[in-house]
């Protein structure tokens, strides 16, 4: 089993102020990440179900679609480059309370617009939001939990994933009663309800800021060995397992409800289908960490794992409507995949991981256009499951990022 090193996976060491830490209560911790965690993807993944919509309001070409679809990997990884500077001039809970100000607003503000590019650039706002929560609650919780560190955060990925199934779930019947309620066009009813659910959060978040202050991270304790991460073949391979399983992640929740649609599938069903797909790896999330703490070597659930997420494409091409659901199933236990790239994160693996994942909706968005078919976009992403298992063989290798960069450092220094 591989596993990252701690000093190259871990984004800091976060104090307050000059590091005595102010204490929170159990309630107000599990509290303000729920309400967060329920903000993380909802706005992301309310998209795909109503996507054909909000093209035809905004004359988003499919190359367009392609590019939203792809923003949510490319502002994860932008931001992951800056998000603990950005905490060590607000501070974590700062940081977090002002993300949940730029989902609001961003997302508000791309309700409302009709313009493209608009709509594209308020889109990356929101995102950015986003983002900057899913690097900083992480290090919130280990400065702030203390003891019940393993099980807030355990809470906290779980409600993070079903927020994505929640996102896809309700974006259809939203734009559907609460477009018919506010008499606006059902796609801006769906994403407006999602921005204005960050208020919550927001809100508690100020009066966390105000009792917690600036709790800043101090800089990042340096590797025990000179060589830089990047001369290390594990972290290669961490790295493309990653981008590869949130690449397929992405295409999935932005170009699966369409898929399903092109192919009789209703609106309502689809965004159903992508609820079920985003629901299975939540029980991943508790299950693969416990896995991999007890296993030598994972390459069979590796195997497992991607020989699901191929099967799912190998039925969009055969039967797409009539197996609809048992697709989004084997989608779903694909994404197991997820949970098991995030025990070997490190801040090198992430950042370009992410860069890396959103080249594959845009790309999907464009082979589309070209052929006017989903034929050859899905036997593209079948391939991308064979670079997915071959990193996937080097990750699940017993080995360390740290114990190959000293042996490097001891090639180095007798060389």
């Amino acid at each position: 089993m591989t596993t990252p090193s701690t000093t190259s996976s871990s984004p800091g060491t976060f104090d307050h102020g000059a590091g005595k830490i102010v204490p929170l209560s159990l309630g107000a911790m599990v509290g303000f990440m729920i309400l967060l965690a329920l903000n993380l993807r909802t706005s992301a993944t309310a998209v795909g179900p109503v996507l054909n919509d909000i093209a035809e309001s905004v004359e988003l070409s499919a190359v367009g679609a392609g590019v939203l679809t792809s923003l949510p990997g490319l502002c994860f990884g932008a931001l992951g480059f800056v998000a603990v500077r950005f905490a060590q001039q607000f501070g974590l809970t700062g940081g977090l309370t002002m993300g949940c100000g730029l989902i609001l607003i961003g997302g508000l503000a791309r309700a409302l617009t009709g313009n493209a590019w608009l709509f594209l650039f308020c889109t990356v706002v929101a995102l950015s939001g986003i983002a900057i929560g899913n690097v900083l609650a992480p290090a919130w919780i280990k400065t702030h939990a203390g003891t019940a560190t393993v099980g807030l955060m355990g809470t906290y990925s779980a409600v993070v994933t079903a927020s994505g199934a929640l996102g896809s779930l309700t974006a259809v019947p939203l734009a559907q009663s609460l477009g018919a309620a506010l008499e606006i066009t059902g796609w801006r009813a769906t994403l407006g309800f999602w921005a204005v659910a960050a208020i919550v959060p927001g809100i508690m978040g100020i009066l966390l800021w105000v009792h917690t202050g600036r709790d800043r991270p101090r800089a990042v304790t340096p590797s025990a060995t000179s060589v830089k991460i990047y001369r290390s073949p594990l972290a290669w391979a961490m790295t493309g397992f990653f981008a590869f399983q949130s690449m397929n992640a992405y295409v999935q929740f932005g170009w699966l409800p369409q898929i399903y649609q092109d192919a009789g599938v209703s609106p309502a069903v689809s965004g159903a289908l992508v609820s079920i797909m985003s629901a299975v790896p939540i029980i991943g999330g508790f299950v693969m960490p416990w896995i991999i703490s007890r296993s030598k070597n994972i390459s069979g659930w590796i195997i497992a794992l991607g020989l699901s997420t191929a099967t799912g494409y190998l039925g969009l091409l055969i039967d797409p409507a009539g197996g609809a659901w048992i697709w989004a199933i084997f989608f779903g236990f694909g994404g197991w995949a997820f949970p098991t790239a995030i025990a070997r994160l490190s801040d090198f693996v992430q950042p370009i991981g992410y860069m890396i994942a959103a080249t594959g909706p845009v790309s999907i968005g464009a082979l589309f256009s070209a052929t006017g078919s989903w034929t050859t976009p899905l036997i593209v992403m079948m391939a991308t499951i064979m670079v997915l298992l071959i990193c996937g063989f080097f990750v699940a290798r017993k080995t360390t990022i740290e114990s190959q960069l000293s042996r490097l450092d001891i090639v180095t220094t007798k060389s």
